[in-house]
């Protein structure tokens, strides 16, 4: 979302430090992405995953052997028991008893079941692009964040919650979205004080900006990284990204595959050229073709001599960035001779 405030941009030994960490990883592109999130603080119910216990387990093998009329058990103990293996959906009432269901079957594999509980989780939206686009999930983690000069006029719909938690499990994995929330928790009246403030959603604008690195693991699969990074420092933490998405990352940030125009990158170009003393003519006879993390300058010899004179940092050592607020992509300047 393009919002009307002011970001700090890093410069250029700020990108060339994140280089020399990154530099192992092999990135195939890098971005600095300008992002405002919805961060909502909510309660909601959820499914735990726990251990049988030792009578479960008994009963769940007893009902998966059909062998229930030789449990020699105590009638108003087994109706208890059984009673809570139907409402976890372990087990199922039939006309002659109990019969274990597939989610039985399967805890009965694992030794775990999910059982319901409430509690109280922090999620990230992205906010809309553009008028009535709703909001979407983005599973980060701890992202550094601030404070969104533009909150006074954000609103979050709850809705957007109850759309994503009604979508298939197919989908949740896709996106990221967690699978133990079941639905979310409102206050209610006849609950106790206590319990009624901790069922209350707050919704927060934040805005943060994220170093996004799309690489490919050693399987060959593409994997996209984010790091959130703040000034003065813009430390960079490669041990805890905040951000990972799978091959699926162009779905969940569709504005990262856009490409940004060639013409863009002849404006930084001149804007730069010029800062190091460079004509007009000199800057247009140069041949920009930009790829990945580098941007590639064919230029006359004699442009390139001038850029390697004294005081002139090296080509290794520049890197400009493309693009506008709120998304920006990064390329490490290389200067090549002409083809003979």
């Amino acid at each position: 979302m393009t919002a009307a405030v002011s970001v700090s941009i890093p410069g250029g030994p700020v990108l060339s430090q994140w280089w020399s960490l990154l530099r192992a990883a092999h990135p195939c592109a890098l971005w600095l992405q300008h992002l405002i999130l919805h961060r909502l603080d909510a309660s909601f119910q959820c499914l735990s995953a726990r251990p049988l216990d030792a009578l479960e387990k008994l009963l769940l093998e007893t009902l998966h052997q059909q062998r229930m009329a030789a449990v020699p058990f105590d009638a108003q103990l087994l109706f208890r028991v059984m009673n809570g293996l139907g409402h976890l959906g372990l087990a199922t009432p039939t006309a002659t008893g109990w019969a274990i269901t597939d989610a039985g079957k399967e805890a009965l594999h694992s030794g775990l079941c999910s059982a319901p509980c409430e509690q109280r989780r922090t999620l990230y939206f992205l906010a809309g692009t553009a008028p009535g686009v709703p909001p979407r999930y983005l599973p980060l983690h701890q992202p550094r964040t601030l404070p969104s000069q533009t909150a006074a006029s954000w609103e979050f719909n709850l809705g957007v919650v109850q759309d994503h938690l009604a979508q298939s499990p197919e989908w949740k994995t896709r996106h990221g979205f967690p699978h133990d929330l079941v639905s979310l928790l409102f206050p209610e009246e006849q609950r106790a004080r206590l319990a009624t403030w901790r069922r209350i959603a707050v919704a927060h604008v934040e805005q943060a900006l994220f170093l996004q690195v799309l690489l490919h693991t050693p399987e060959g699969k593409e994997e996209l990284r984010g790091y959130s990074v703040q000034p003065p420092q813009w430390d960079l933490n490669l041990d805890h990204p905040n951000l990972v998405l799978g091959s699926n990352w162009r779905e969940l940030l569709p504005e990262l595959a856009a490409e940004i125009p060639l013409e863009q990158w002849h404006h930084v170009w001149r804007h730069w050229g010029q800062s190091q003393g460079l004509g007009a003519a000199d800057l247009e006879a140069c041949h920009l073709q930009h790829a990945g993390t580098v941007l590639r300058v064919t230029s006359p010899e004699e442009v390139a001599a001038r850029l390697r004179r004294e005081g002139t940092p090296t080509m290794q050592e520049t890197w400009l960035m493309a693009g506008s607020d709120p998304l920006r992509e990064m390329a490490r300047v290389e200067i090549v001779a002409p083809s003979p």
